[in-house]
């Protein structure tokens, strides 16, 4: 996704932003991770909520800023546990699964089910080659009558 073109601007509660002199956005209120607007534009401009392509967005930035973080020493006793983030995670690694961001764990989650398919093909592949030598098939089709299990 692309990052959409604006710009950034810091608002305090009761400040406001005006768009070509019609549109006034101001901040009403904050509260933890929720920030409450009132857009004041004249009744023939359409207002729509666009979180999804924008949301997805930020999401990914924020994954790739903390992809891009290694934590320098994880103990090998604390990868061992199923309730901790593994290494390759960036600054998560390490971290119990309680500690990390729902988006982070999305992403993870993601990850390992898409490592989970491609070592399943490859687990399917190296059954397949195994079941062919004990029958004696080489990679030609041919049998090979010497061949030893």
């Amino acid at each position: 996704m692309e990052k959409p073109k604006g710009i950034r601007l810091a608002r305090r509660i009761g400040e406001a932003v005006s768009l070509n002199d019609i549109i006034l956005i101001s901040i009403e209120s904050l509260s933890s991770n929720i920030v409450k607007l009132r857009i004041e534009a004249p009744e023939d401009i359409r207002i729509n909520r666009c979180d999804s392509p924008y949301k997805d967005w930020i999401i990914e930035e924020a994954i790739n800023r903390d992809l891009n973080f290694e934590p320098k020493k994880i103990p090998p006793y604390r990868l061992e546990n199923p309730s901790v983030i593994k290494r390759g995670y960036g600054k998560h690694s390490g971290k119990f699964l309680s500690d990390v961001p729902s988006y982070f764990l999305h992403y993870v989650l993601s990850q390992e089910l898409d490592r989970k398919e491609q070592r399943r093909n490859h687990i399917d592949k190296l059954i397949a080659e195994i079941e062919k030598r004990k029958h004696g098939v080489l990679k030609d089709g041919k049998t090979n009558s010497n061949f030893k299990h």
